[in-house]
C-alpha cells in the first residue's frame, strides 16, 4: 500500500490571517497529508510535533471493508463484551437510538423488576467460560434501556463477572433516576465498576432532572473522596451545543468544582425522529470557539491529538477504525436472556440483527453493517478522521440524514485542528459537499484575531 499517493481532488481549505490575507491548504483525505497550495507540508511546530515515519507498516492496521455481502466475523479473543439486559426504560428521550425497539404501549414509567430471571443469569454465566478466557483483560458493559430497571438481573450478573474475571472491569450507562441507597452502596463497594450517568445539563430532553436525586449527589461525592469518578455523558443538540456550559451546570448542581466533573459526549444527536433538528454553521460557532480557546479540550482533546498524529505519520485513511468498533472481531454484543449475538446494544435479537448464538463462537457472521470504507460519502469526506463513519448499521435515508448531521457537526473539529496548526482562521471549505462558506461559524474568532485578542 502506497501511503504517499495523493487523491486527484484534495479538499481545499481557505484560511485568513489577522491582516485579511488569504492562504489555502490542500488536504488529501486518503493519505492524511496537508500542504499549502503553494507547495510544502504544513509545519507541525505549533502543535509540538515533527513529521515521522512509523516503524510498523500501515498494512497491519488496514481496515476490512465489511458489508452485508462481504461480512465480518465474531471470533475473539474478546476485549469488549456488551451485555444487553433489555430495552425497557423509565424515560422517553426524543433522540434515543433505541426507540424503534421499544414497546411504547405502556406508561413511560417502567417499574423496577422485583424478581431476577435467575435461570437466564445463571445460564449466561455458566456458558461464559466456553468462549471467554478468565485470564483475559476484558471490559464488560451492561446495557439497557435503563440498566437499573433490571437491577435484580444486573447485580448477580455483575458480581459473577467480577468474580470469574479478576482482571475485568464492568461499566454501565444509566439515566441515574433509579439510583437508591442499595444501588449506591453496591457501586461504592465494587471498585472495578464504572458508572456513567446520561445528562445533558441545561438542555435536558426529559421532564425530571435526576440531579434532584440525593443519592446521586451522595454517590458522586463519596466516589470523589475515594479517588473514583461518577462520570457523565451528554448528547448535544442544536439548542444545547456548549459542552462547557453542560459541565458547569453539572458542577453547580453537584456543589463542586467543574474540574471534578468527568464529562463525555456521544456528540450530536442522530436524527432518530422528526424532533431532532440539524444545527446551522452559526449554531456550531460555539463548538469552534470552545475548541480553539481550549475550553472543551477536556472532552475533545484526544480527538484533536489523534488527528495531529494522523498528519504527523501520514496515516492512510484505510487504517482508520470505525467509530464504535463493533465491526471488530474482538468486540461482541450478547443478549442476556437468549444468549444471542446482535449487531449493537441498540438492536434486539430478532430479524436481521440476530447474528447467531454464543454456542456458534467462533464464527457468527456480521452481515448487517457497512464499514465506512464501503460508503462513497465517507471515502472522500474531509471530516472522516473525526466522524469515523458514524453508525454502522444505518442505511438509505436514515444514513444519509445522519451523515449530513455528522458532517456539519464535525466541521468545527477539522477547522479547530487547522487553526492550531497554522494560527489562521478557516473561512471556506471545498469538498465533495460543495463550496461551503465557513464565515458564520468562524467570524467571531476571526474578529478576535484581527483585534489581537
Amino acid at each position: 500500500m502506497d501511503n504517499a499517493t495523493e487523491t486527484a481532488n484534495p479538499v481545499v481549505i481557505d484560511l485568513v490571517d489577522s491582516r485579511g490575507d488569504i492562504k489555502s491548504v490542500h488536504y488529501d483525505v486518503q493519505s492524511n497529508i496537508m500542504k499549502w497550495s503553494s507547495g510544502g507540508l504544513l509545519s507541525l511546530d505549533r502543535v509540538g510535533r515533527k513529521y515521522q515515519k512509523t516503524q510498523q507498516p500501515w498494512e497491519h492496521q488496514r481496515q476490512f471493508t465489511i458489508t452485508p455481502s462481504s461480512p465480518g466475523h465474531k471470533h475473539g479473543p474478546f476485549q469488549l463484551v456488551k451485555i444487553q439486559l433489555g430495552l425497557k426504560c423509565n424515560f422517553q428521550c426524543g433522540y434515543c437510538a433505541q426507540q424503534d425497539g421499544r414497546d411504547h404501549s405502556s406508561s413511560s414509567m417502567v417499574p423496577v423488576r422485583k424478581n431476577a430471571n435467575r435461570e437466564n443469569v445463571a445460564g449466561f454465566v455458566a456458558g461464559l467460560r466456553s468462549w471467554l478466557n478468565p485470564a483475559q483483560e476484558i471490559r464488560f458493559e451492561l446495557w439497557g434501556g435503563e440498566p437499573f430497571v433490571y437491577w435484580s438481573d444486573f447485580k448477580p450478573l455483575a458480581e459473577s463477572l467480577l468474580d470469574i474475571y479478576p482482571q475485568a472491569r464492568v461499566g454501565t450507562v444509566t439515566n441515574g433516576s433509579l439510583i437508591n441507597k442499595q444501588i449506591a452502596d453496591w457501586i461504592l463497594t465494587h471498585d472495578r465498576v464504572d458508572v456513567t450517568i446520561s445528562h445533558d445539563g441545561p438542555g435536558r430532553h426529559r421532564t425530571d432532572d435526576v440531579l434532584n436525586n440525593h443519592y446521586v449527589h451522595e454517590l458522586f461525592h463519596r466516589l470523589l473522596e475515594s479517588r473514583r469518578s461518577l462520570r457523565f455523558n451528554c448528547v448535544l443538540t442544536s439548542d444545547n451545543l456548549s459542552i462547557v456550559d453542560i459541565r458547569h451546570y453539572l458542577a453547580r448542581r453537584l456543589s463542586t468544582s467543574y474540574i471534578n466533573i468527568v464529562l463525555l459526549t456521544e456528540g450530536l444527536a442522530t436524527p432518530a425522529n422528526q424532533n431532532v433538528v440539524a444545527p446551522s454553521l452559526a449554531d456550531l460557532s460555539i463548538v469552534f470557539e470552545e475548541l480553539i480557546a481550549g475550553k472543551s479540550l477536556f472532552a475533545f482533546g484526544e480527538e484533536i491529538q489523534d488527528f495531529f498524529s494522523m498528519l504527523q505519520t501520514s496515516k492512510p485513511a484505510v487504517c482508520i477504525g470505525h467509530k464504535c468498533g463493533l465491526d471488530r472481531p474482538d468486540a461482541v454484543v450478547v443478549n442476556l436472556n437468549t444468549q444471542n449475538i446482535v449487531t449493537c446494544q441498540n438492536t434486539l435479537p430478532v430479524g436481521r440483527h440476530l447474528l447467531g448464538h454464543v454456542s456458534d463462537l467462533p464464527g457468527p457472521v456480521l452481515n448487517t453493517v457497512w464499514h465506512w470504507r464501503s460508503r462513497d460519502n465517507c471515502i472522500k469526506c474531509p471530516v472522516l478522521a473525526f466522524c469515523r463513519g458514524g453508525c454502522l448499521y444505518l442505511e438509505n435515508d436514515e444514513f444519509s440524514k445522519a451523515c449530513l448531521f455528522q458532517f456539519y457537526y464535525r466541521l468545527p473539529f477539522l477547522c479547530a485542528a487547522v487553526f492550531f496548526i497554522t494560527g489562521l482562521i478557516p473561512i471556506r471549505l471545498v469538498s465533495w459537499m460543495g463550496d461551503i462558506d465557513l464565515s458564520s461559524m468562524t467570524q467571531s474568532c476571526r474578529e478576535n484575531l484581527e483585534k489581537g485578542n
